[in-house]
C-alpha cells in the first residue's frame, strides 16, 4: 500500500494508487510505501523553486529530520532541471538569483551526507 500526504496532486495520487493519509505529514514525506526492507519515503521538492523556498522558510530543515527519523529508507526527491546562466548563477524563470552552480551542488552534497538520505533526480 502507498499512502500519500492530502496537500500532493490528485494526479499523482491517482497515478500511484495511492491513499491519502496525515501520517505521511508527521514522517516528514509526501508518500510513504512498504517495501521488503521498511518504511520507503519521499520528500518531493520541485526544483528549484520549491526546492529554495522550503530551505529558505524552514520547512526542509523540519522535515527532513522527520523523514530520517521517521523511515527505514528516506529519499529526497527533486524533481525538474536548476538551469543556470553564464555566470553560473541559478535562474528562476529569467530571473537570476543569489545561487551559484557550485553553492547549489554543495548544498545538496551536505544534505546528503550530513542527513543520510538519498537524494533522487526527475525531469518531472
Amino acid at each position: 500500500m502507498i499512502l500519500i500526504s492530502p496537500s500532493e496532486p490528485i494526479e499523482l495520487r491517482q497515478a500511484l494508487g495511492a491513499v491519502n493519509n496525515v501520517l505521511c505529514e508527521g514522517l516528514g514525506a509526501d508518500i510513504i510505501a512498504s517495501t521488503p526492507k521498511g518504511l520507503l519515503g519521499v520528500q518531493r521538492k520541485e526544483t528549484p523553486s520549491d526546492f529554495l523556498a522550503s530551505l529558505e522558510d524552514g520547512r526542509l530543515c523540519r522535515e527532513l529530520p522527520l523523514l530520517v527519523n521517521g523511515v527505514d529508507l528516506p529519499i529526497l526527491l527533486l524533481e525538474g532541471r536548476f538551469s543556470f546562466d553564464a555566470d553560473n548563477h541559478l535562474r528562476i524563470g529569467s530571473r537570476p538569483t543569489r545561487y551559484t552552480r557550485q553553492g547549489i551542488s554543495n548544498l545538496i552534497r551536505s544534505i546528503s551526507y550530513c542527513s543520510g538520505l538519498s537524494i533522487e533526480y526527475s525531469t518531472s
